[in-house]
């Protein structure tokens, strides 16, 4: 049944953040095992991932389930992507991230996602700029389906990222001398084209944003 609003009749979307990771060793992959994935049932992980290197990504897993990217960003060599996969069954799992070349590190959080109707994403955004203006906000303005949940990545490129929120809720900062990177989430009562959000930082610093319903 659809019932107003465009939402299917039964279990709402939801959004919990089930772990986070952090490693500044120069490996390849990056391995991050046994973290919480979450409730098992209906069931995505979402994937926030950072890192301040040259390298790209070239495969994601979370369970051993391939993940795909949904969108990503950069500013010299800050980066900043964002990865969802179906995964209904575990609570927990390996995430394991394998780039192009090792070095730059690699931090994360995980996001379990319920009863969504498309892991395509409804909406993205992307900001990205040079620390050496000073302090920015950066814009990640998206639309927002009624009961769509939001998660977002932003890298830094140091420890000193500092920062504030807006549009956003549950903000978390993942900290690996010298990196950091924050992700933070929402849940709409009401449909919002857009709903204003964006973070406000003071070093070179790569955004993303992506909602779903």
């Amino acid at each position: 049944m659809i019932l107003p609003g465009g939402i299917i009749g039964g279990a709402l979307p939801s959004i919990t953040r089930t772990a986070t990771g952090a490693q500044t060793t120069a490996v390849n992959p990056h391995s991050f095992t046994g973290l919480s994935l979450g409730t098992a049932g209906r069931r995505h992980i979402g994937l926030t991932i950072g890192w301040v290197s040259s390298k790209t990504i070239t495969s994601v897993t979370v369970g051993g389930v391939a993940a795909t990217l949904v969108t990503s960003t950069s500013v010299l060599t800050v980066q900043s992507a964002i990865y969802i996969a179906s995964v209904p069954t575990g609570t927990t799992g390996d995430v394991v991230v394998t780039f192009s070349a090792a070095g730059g590190g690699c931090l994360i959080a995980v996001y379990a996602l319920y009863n969504l109707r498309s892991a395509t994403a409804f909406d993205t955004a992307t900001d990205a700029v040079d620390g050496g203006v000073g302090s920015y906000t950066l814009n990640l303005d998206a639309n927002i389906a009624a009961r769509g949940v939001v998660f977002s990545s932003i890298q830094g490129a140091g420890v000193a990222i500092g920062p504030t929120v807006s549009g956003l809720n549950n903000q978390v900062t993942v900290n690996a001398n010298p990196l950091a990177n924050c992700a933070a989430d929402y849940t709409a009562t009401a449909a919002e084209t857009p709903r204003t959000m964006g973070w406000t930082a003071n070093v070179d610093t790569a955004a993303c944003l992506a909602t779903f319903r």
